[in-house]
């Protein structure tokens, strides 16, 4: 007995369910022969080339192109179906969600790309760590910055409010920088010491009236130094920043003042001689 392809279930035939998971799995079957030349191919390639374009291209061809091809698919695939108005628009929002999602990941991938391939072989030339510090910063802040806009559209196709939302983002912006204020300062306050480099690691500074020690790390929310009482001293990067600073590394002589008590009966030929003493002694 024949299979019958004619039946109907909830609106459409067996042959329309059919078009409608073949053409996805055609484009799962497309998308996973892209990835394997993407992989053996096309990075390959790129690999021997000084061009560093191609292996921008490769590294969007490994996610965001496949996920391009399922969306056409998963877009041709509903023509197949016959569906309500409501479930129709309902497609149709998650097709744009889907389409944002995906432009949000191209976007992404290009950008870090770019860091990946341009701006950090330029950072490992620089004699500062200031960029080797800011670069992992500036990846992140790009990611959330793309998925922000990306959520914000996605709400927007969803039918709500933009402008309440970005009030209330604008709002609770305002309410965290009022809360992280000291995390921000110290922040500002490595990016300060990292450009001005007013000492590096291993230099021997003293700062204020109450800090003398040798630098042992920098980092972007703090600087430790260590005492010459063996104790390490964690000092917020702001206080470092906003503090009178003396780097006595580079110092090429010292001035010391001292009081010596002698008797007074010492004659003057004898004071001569501790004089000479001290200063061949120093």
């Amino acid at each position: 007995m024949a299979f019958d392809w004619s039946q109907v279930y909830f609106g459409n035939t067996l042959l329309q369910y059919a078009y409608f998971f073949g053409i996805i799995a055609g484009a799962v079957i497309v998308g996973k022969l892209i990835t394997w030349i993407s992989k053996n191919v096309i990075r390959a390639f790129a690999d021997k080339t000084e061009t560093k374009l191609d292996d921008i291209i490769a590294h969007l061809f490994e996610g965001p192109v496949i996920f391009t091809i399922f969306i056409v698919a998963f877009h041709f695939a509903r023509q197949a179906l016959v569906i309500s108005e409501g479930m129709a628009a309902a497609f149709d929002k998650l097709i744009a969600i889907l389409i944002i999602l995906n432009a949000a990941w191209y976007l992404i991938r290009f950008l870090d790309s770019l860091i990946v391939y341009y701006i950090q072989p330029l950072a490992e030339k620089t004699e500062t760590d200031l960029d080797d510090h800011l670069l992992p910063l500036l990846k992140r802040i790009v990611k959330i910055v793309v998925i922000a806009i990306a959520l914000v559209m996605m709400v927007d196709k969803l039918g709500y409010n933009i402008s309440t939302l970005v009030a209330g983002i604008g709002i609770g912006g305002l309410a965290f920088a009022l809360a992280a204020q000291d995390l921000l300062g110290n922040f500002f306050g490595g990016i300060a010491i990292f450009t001005d480099k007013p000492f590096k690691v291993g230099d021997r500074v003293r700062i204020g009236t109450d800090v003398d020690g040798f630098v042992r790390e920098i980092g972007m929310r703090t600087t430790r130094i260590e005492t010459f009482g063996g104790t390490m001293l964690v000092m917020p990067n702001r206080k470092v920043a906003d503090a009178v600073l003396e780097n006595i590394t580079n110092e090429k002589q010292r001035r010391m003042q001292m009081t010596l008590g002698v008797e007074y009966g010492t004659s003057v030929k004898k004071l001569g001689e501790a004089k000479r003493l001290i200063i061949k002694n120093i």
